[in-house]
């Protein structure tokens, strides 16, 4: 009786393990770091470019803005 109450444990568990409803979850999680991964290796490698490009822009939209509205 015992062992066949471990078989159906063990059926039960094997179900568990085989079944594909946290598949979709796990896949989304795989890919949430994945992205991650690349953002942190784009910002280490590009990040003062990046900066330097952000300064640039708003130096230029703070001038633009000065000129169009007769302040210098």
């Amino acid at each position: 009786m015992k062992l066949f109450g471990k078989g159906k444990r063990w059926q039960a568990l094997n179900y568990s393990l085989r079944s594909s409803s946290g598949q979709g979850m796990t896949e989304y999680i795989l890919i949430i770091v994945l992205v991650a991964v690349a953002a942190l290796v784009v910002v280490s490698k590009f990040g003062k470019q990046i900066a330097g490009m952000f300064t640039k822009s708003s130096e230029k939209i703070e001038s633009t803005t000065k000129d169009a509205f007769g302040k210098k």
